[in-house]
């Protein structure tokens, strides 16, 4: 047999291997709606960070290199990202801006 190039000819295969072997066609389901997307913007807890973050970064001066007053988590991860540059004993704040909502930048 040539293969198939019409509708007609490949509907009549599918019935022809329907009716000799027993195979079933099954109808075409309709696809599932997807999911809703979440809103955008960021949730209550991570603005509760990020304003703890920004109360830790006005510890800092621009001109003169200050130590955390108490041991502060999380220091090496602001002077990876460039928040903060570490001089001599202390660390001095960088011009780089911090936003509450990162998603909303001005």
């Amino acid at each position: 047999m040539a293969t198939p190039t019409t509708y007609d000819q490949i509907a009549r295969l599918i019935a022809h291997y329907d009716l000799e072997f027993g195979m079933t066609v099954k109808p075409a389901s309709p696809r599932e709606a997807r999911p809703k997307a979440k809103a955008r913007g960021i949730s209550r807890e991570r603005v509760e960070r990020r304003t703890a973050t920004a109360a830790i970064l006005e510890l800092f001066d621009r001109e003169e290199p200050r130590r955390a007053p108490v041991k502060v988590p999380g220091l090496g991860a602001l002077v990876r990202r460039g928040y903060l540059k570490q001089r001599g004993d202390g660390y001095i704040r960088t011009a780089k801006p911090f936003y509450l909502d990162p998603t909303r930048q001005a």
